[in-house]
């Protein structure tokens, strides 16, 4: 397929008569498995007051993972160097203990440093931390904090600094994970599939296609999928909003399309209805039950270890706990999926199976966010549970602008003649994706969309191609 891309993408800038683009090309980063060395940390927290904040610093965490030991607070957060506790007043007042746990991974190199422990927390009672170390032959208990302290005219502010080091503790050998290179490098792209003839007749529209089309005929469906091959794209991400709605009609003559050119396919699960109000927790579940019974076993739909993929917006707008509760009655019924939860957040992975953004442009600093996010999910394995791998998705987008669109805060990101899409492309590759998702294929009220259009013509195809054989 990269070499019938080849052939298509110099003959479509040709007849096209667009600009052709170039491509600057960033050295490989090179080849092979990384292999790393790390130590286990586990920051055990009890709290017998009525709300605790416990925040390390000076140690460089590669991932973590916040675990709740003791469900009862009504309030329990992490970061990635915080642990929050709280509990009702009238049980601090019985001397209650809650508890919880912060398990980080870290290198050798940087177990040795000293680092500050700052605990604050209310009038009443104590916070106890129990800080362990676990390697290749047990866990070692390292260090013990308490603090039991009132400070005169606080305010009920208590804060204390424990100066800490694990210099004394006796290691033995540090767990090795190798990293796995991407086995197969996958490029998605988000695809609307709720337009009509219609669609291209109004006036909050800054672009229109190059060809006009309606998303439920079938040659406008195939024409997009080869464009978006030509274009090196291997799935559309389908935008889904339910069942029997336009966008599930559509989503299977996509995946018959799809089906014809060995291209992928998966849902974008639309988490938010009217108003922007979430779904109810019966209602996505219902959802999630039909798609998965009625689209995972088509040949085009995408499968992950087996598992049908399931990209979800908005994901924040439910509590993980709710996430968590769907997908635990859902397999019990052996209804299975492969979930891609919204937001560089490690908490998401806790319950999803990978993360994701949609819009990068609301990051000043992505290179620094992609350092984070990719480092965090690539050795997330290191505190998981599972020690399952945890794909890389690094997105790319050419600009926004909503302006025209009706409550909308009127945001826009100028595409600058393609240089806004290239630095995102220049720092996802950097990150070592092992997939990458465009923002978006067909998103024309947002002016996200590549495909071909009567402002750019096929410029962001034919760019879209060229990043992708440099990539994979």
């Amino acid at each position: 397929m990269i070499q019938r891309a080849i052939i298509l993408i110099s003959i479509l800038t040709m007849l096209s008569g667009c600009a052709s683009t170039t491509l600057d090309v960033i050295p490989p980063d090179g080849t092979g498995a990384d292999t790393i060395q790390y130590y286990r940390l586990r920051f055990i927290a009890t709290c017998t007051s009525d709300w605790a904040s416990i925040e390390i610093n000076g140690l460089d965490f590669l991932t973590w993972r916040g675990i709740e030991r003791n469900p009862s607070p009504e309030t329990c957060d992490f970061g990635e160097n915080t642990l929050y506790l709280e509990q009702p007043i009238e049980d601090a007042d019985a001397d209650m203990p809650v508890s919880t746990e912060l398990l980080c991974a870290i290198t050798p190199e940087d177990i040795v440093k000293p680092f500050m422990v700052t605990i604050m927390k209310g009038d009443l009672n104590e916070v106890h931390l129990s800080i362990e170390v676990e390697d290749m032959e047990g866990v070692t208990q390292a260090v013990q904090i308490t603090h039991d302290t009132v400070m005169p005219g606080s305010g009920g502010l208590n804060t204390r600094m424990f100066p800490s080091d694990l210099i004394e503790t006796v290691l033995q050998a540090p767990f090795e994970y190798e990293i796995p290179e991407p086995e197969d490098k996958m490029l998605w792209a988000f695809y609307y599939p709720w337009y009509t003839t219609e669609s291209w007749d109004s006036e909050i529209l800054v672009d229109r296609p190059l060809t006009p089309y309606s998303s439920d005929m079938r040659l406008d469906v195939a024409r997009q999928i080869d464009e978006a091959e030509i274009a090196g794209i291997d799935g559309f991400i389908s935008s889904w909003w339910g069942p029997g709605s336009y966008t599930d009609l559509n989503l299977g003559l996509v995946l018959e399309e799809a089906e014809k050119e060995n291209f992928k396919v998966c849902i974008y699960f639309e988490t938010l209805g009217d108003g922007n109000e979430p779904q109810s927790e019966s209602t996505i579940e219902t959802w999630l039950e039909y798609v998965i019974d009625t689209y995972s076993a088509h040949p085009a739909y995408m499968k992950v270890n087996g598992k049908p993929l399931i990209v979800v917006w908005s994901s924040g707008a439910v509590p993980l706990e709710t996430w968590q509760a769907i997908f635990w009655r859902l397999r019990n019924k052996g209804v299975e999926a492969f979930y891609v939860g919204y937001g560089y957040d490690v908490e998401n992975l806790t319950v999803f199976d990978a993360y994701h953004e949609y819009g990068i442009f609301t990051y000043d600093d992505l290179d620094q966010v992609y350092f984070d996010a990719s480092r965090t999910a690539r050795y997330y394995p290191m505190v998981s549970a599972t020690g399952q791998h945890v794909p890389w998705i690094a997105t790319v987008q050419p600009g926004y602008d909503d302006r025209l669109i009706p409550g909308r805060d009127g945001i826009v990101v100028e595409r600058d003649f393609t240089n806004y899409y290239r630095y995102t492309w220049d720092t996802a590759r950097l990150s070592k994706p092992d997939w990458i998702f465009i923002t978006s294929w067909s998103e024309w009220w947002e002016n996200t969309h590549i495909e071909p259009s009567e402002l750019y013509c096929t410029q962001y195809m034919t760019l879209t191609g060229e990043y992708a054989l440099v990539w994979k």
